[in-house]
C-alpha cells in the first residue's frame, strides 16, 4: 500500500471507529436539523409604510413667521457687512504696521551693519597695535631676565 492509501484507510477506521466522531456529527446534523425545521432563513418583515398627516396652517401665522425670517436676513446682511467693512480696516492697518516694522527692522539691520564694520575696524587696528604691545613686553622681559643673569652670575664671580 502507498502513503495516501494507507491514510484514507486509517482514517476509515477513525471514522467508523471512533465514538468522539459519531458524537459530534450525531450534534451537528441536530444542529442543522433544528435550525432548518424553526426557519432561521425567514427575510425580516417589512417596515410599516409612513403614513402623511395634513396640517392645518393659519395664513395670519405663516405671513407673520415670513416676515421675522426676512428682518432677521436683513439684520444678518447688515451684520456681514459691518463684519467685511472691519475686516478690510483690519487688514489695511495691518498692512500699514507691517511696513512700519519692516522699515523700523531695515533701519536697525543698517544701524548693525555701520556698527559691525566700525567695531571690525577698530578690533584690527587694536589687534595689530596690541600684538607689537605684546611682543615688545615679551622683549623686555627676557631683556630684564638677561640682566639680572648677568648680574648675578657678576655678583658670584666677586
Amino acid at each position: 500500500m502507498t502513503g495516501l492509501q494507507q491514510s484514507l484507510h486509517d482514517l476509515k477506521l477513525h471514522i467508523t471507529t471512533d465514538k468522539r466522531i459519531w458524537s459530534a456529527s450525531a450534534f451537528v446534523c441536530i444542529v442543522f436539523f433544528v435550525w432548518f425545521v424553526t426557519g432561521a432563513w425567514r427575510e425580516p418583515e417589512p417596515e410599516p409604510p409612513e403614513k402623511y398627516v395634513r396640517i392645518k396652517v393659519e395664513e395670519e401665522k405663516v405671513n407673520v413667521m415670513i416676515k421675522d425670517f426676512n428682518k432677521d436676513l436683513r439684520e444678518a446682511e447688515e451684520e456681514r457687512k459691518f463684519l467685511k467693512d472691519y475686516l478690510t480696516r483690519v487688514t489695511e492697518q495691518v498692512k500699514v504696521e507691517k511696513e512700519e516694522i519692516d522699515w523700523h527692522v531695515d533701519v536697525l539691520v543698517n544701524k548693525l551693519n555701520d556698527m559691525t564694520e566700525r567695531i571690525d575696524g577698530i578690533a584690527l587696528k587694536v589687534g595689530a597695535s596690541a600684538v607689537e604691545t605684546a611682543e615688545l613686553e615679551n622683549r623686555l622681559k627676557q631683556q630684564k631676565a638677561a640682566r639680572s643673569k648677568k648680574k648675578a652670575v657678576d655678583r658670584s664671580t666677586l
